[in-house]
């Protein structure tokens, strides 16, 4: 038995390593051919880089419409979080807190989350139609698609999270006066923090790395290209130049890197916690 469990841990690590090499293995060759001349990587493409050369990020850079998609980018990000941060929590409030006493609370709920098992593939035509039919195919379209399609997730995942919260504390408040504006503002509001930085990172994640939304919304104009649709550029078949794309692929990857890996704990804190009652 001793040799049986010596082979599978032996078996379990190697595919662990398999899986960290398999992983690591495309930042390897994006850090390496983002620092090098086309020359270089054309002729050795997975070689370490000899010096560091940063003339690829001066010519992303120097690309009139980069600025300008990621200026896209960062407001496609923000506002939808903004109007997620604060619609969703209400109505999960609610849900939380009426659903076991009201069956429209029950059915809303059943309802919104629904939504979560329909695949995007299903529903991409139909948003195409309406978004031209309602002249939506710009960044304040995007920008309500991207709230439309983040309620449920975040109704769900605020709903679990709002119902471990104990009840006392809503009886405490009502005895002392407490509104329930005042209640939901002063009170759950605060403690619904893990969770709201769990709610910002996955859909920042979704919003800033998103390309199947933008490509069929976004159309019209290259000005109103987001980051994801101005990389797509450099994936021209017959002039692929794959050092500024690299280049400009490790530029867009950063900032998100390094939110999520400051607020790790709080997202698993928060994911963990809304499980407890979900």
């Amino acid at each position: 038995m001793r040799k049986e469990g010596k082979a599978v841990n032996a078996v379990a690590h190697l595919y662990l390593i398999f899986g960290v090499l398999l992983v690591l293995f495309p930042l390897y060759l994006l850090l390496v051919v983002s620092f090098k001349p086309l020359a270089a990587s054309a002729a050795n493409f997975i070689s370490f880089p000899t010096s560091l050369y940063l003339e690829n990020f001066k010519k992303v850079l120097s690309l009139g419409l980069y600025v300008n998609s990621i200026k896209n980018s960062v407001i496609v990000v923000i506002v939808p979080l903004l109007f997620v941060t604060t619609l969703v929590p209400m109505v999960s409030f609610a849900i939380a807190r009426n659903a076991k006493r009201k069956r429209y609370y029950r059915y809303l709920y059943r309802y919104v989350i629904a939504s979560l098992f329909v695949p995007f593939n299903a529903i991409m035509i139909p948003i195409v139609i309406l978004s031209a039919k309602l002249d939506m195919m710009n960044i304040p379209g995007l920008i309500i698609l991207y709230v439309s399609l983040s309620f449920s997730q975040g109704t769900f995942l605020f709903t679990g999270y709002i119902r471990s919260l104990p009840t006392e504390l809503d009886e405490s408040a009502y005895m002392d006066g407490c509104s329930v504006p005042r209640l939901f503002v002063s009170i759950i509001m605060p403690l619904c923090k893990p969770m709201i930085i769990t709610v910002i990172i996955l859909n920042s994640l979704w919003y800033w790395n998103d390309f199947m939304l933008p490509v069929v919304i976004l159309n019209k104009s290259k000005y109103y290209q987001t980051l994801a649709l101005f990389q797509y550029m450099f994936n021209d078949p017959y002039n692929f130049q794959y050092n500024l794309g690299f280049a400009s692929y490790l530029m867009g990857m950063i900032p998100l890197l390094i939110v999520y890996l400051v607020a790790q704990k709080r997202v698993i804190g928060g994911l963990t916690s809304g499980a407890l009652k979900g």
